[in-house]
C-alpha cells in the first residue's frame, strides 16, 4: 500500500512524517488509517522513523534521512502488504496459538496425573507466554518486521 505524507520534523536519527488522506476521502470523517497506526502505536496520523528501528525495517533509510528531504516536503510511504501481514501474524496470532496450545497441553497432563487440570492450564499459560516471547524475539532477527520503503 502507498500512501503519501509530508515530513513535519526531522532529527540526524529520526523523521516524523504525516499521512496524508487520500483526495477521494477528503470529505470523509472517518479514520481509514487507524490499524495501521495501531500497529505503528501512533495517533493522529503522526509517525516517527528512526534509523534504527526495531518494529519495521526501512528498505531505503539513506533516500529519507538525507539532506534532499526537508521539513514540510512530500514524499511517498510504500507498507509491502506482505510484511505487514505476515509481521502482525508473528505478533498477534502466533503467540495466542501458543499459549493456547500449552494450556490445553497442561490441563491435559494434569488431568493424566489426576492433578489439578486448571493449574495445569495456568502453568501451560505462563510457559506459553514465556515460549511466544522468546520467539517473538528470535522473529525480529530473521526478518519478519514489516517493510517500509520511502519513494
Amino acid at each position: 500500500m502507498i500512501r503519501w505524507a509530508t515530513i513535519e520534523s526531522k532529527t540526524e536519527n529520526a523523521v516524523q512524517i504525516r499521512v496524508l488522506k487520500r483526495p477521494n476521502c477528503s470529505q470523509c470523517t472517518d479514520f481509514c488509517q487507524k490499524p495501521l497506526f495501531d500497529f505503528f502505536s501512533q495517533q493522529q496520523g503522526l509517525i516517527w522513523f528512526h534509523k534504527t528501528p526495531s518494529l519495521y525495517h526501512i528498505t531505503n533509510p539513506e533516500l529519507i534521512f538525507s539532506d534532499a528531504r526537508q521539513v514540510g516536503q512530500k514524499v511517498g510511504v510504500e507498507w509491502s502488504d506482505d510484511s505487514l501481514l505476515k509481521s502482525a501474524f508473528w505478533v498477534y496470532m502466533l503467540p495466542l496459538m501458543i499459549i493456547l496450545m500449552m494450556m490445553f497441553l497442561g490441563h491435559w497432563l494434569l488431568q493424566k496425573w489426576t492433578l489439578s487440570q486448571d493449574m495445569g492450564a495456568l502453568i501451560g499459560m505462563v510457559v506459553g507466554l514465556g515460549f511466544a516471547f522468546v520467539l517473538g524475539r528470535i522473529s525480529e532477527r530473521f526478518g519478519a518486521l514489516p517493510k517500509v520503503t520511502f519513494l
